[in-house]
């Protein structure tokens, strides 16, 4: 992907053309969240970030834990219709033995076990974020 972009094989790009870069890999990150992976980067005087600082704040931005607690959050914040932090048992084991990766009957059981479900069958998905990250 990147010799797409690093036609002169100079090893630097412009940020713009790493943000199409992680755009390109998968990544929907928002303008804020590039701003905020550059900035552990050091262009050079013309604005051009060399390969391995890119390679470095990729790595730091999407390879670690906290970001993969933070997308696991925000999948299900998707089911908080009330901005509450958290998620019906029930309509949780529907979603996860419905959709995406999905769990078998007895995996989804042995999840919401896992998880602290309150008194009105709701489960904080801050702590069920951890529960699953473990």
């Amino acid at each position: 992907m990147y010799d797409l972009y690093d036609t002169e094989k100079t090893g630097k790009l412009p940020q713009d053309d790493y943000a199409t870069i992680v755009r390109g890999m998968g990544h929907n990150p928002s303008e804020k969240e590039l701003q905020e992976m550059f900035q552990s980067t050091r262009p050079d005087r013309a604005g051009m970030v060399d390969y391995s600082d890119f390679l470095d704040a990729y790595a730091k931005h999407f390879n670690t834990k906290k970001n993969e607690e933070r997308e696991i959050r925000e999948a299900f914040r998707v089911f908080d219709r009330n901005e509450e932090g958290l998620i019906d048992a029930n309509e949780l084991k529907q979603i996860v033995t419905t959709r995406g990766e999905r769990l078998s009957e007895s995996e989804a059981k042995s999840l919401i076990k896992q998880a602290e479900v309150d008194s009105q069958g709701k489960i904080d998905y801050e702590e069920l974020t951890k529960v699953i990250k473990v």
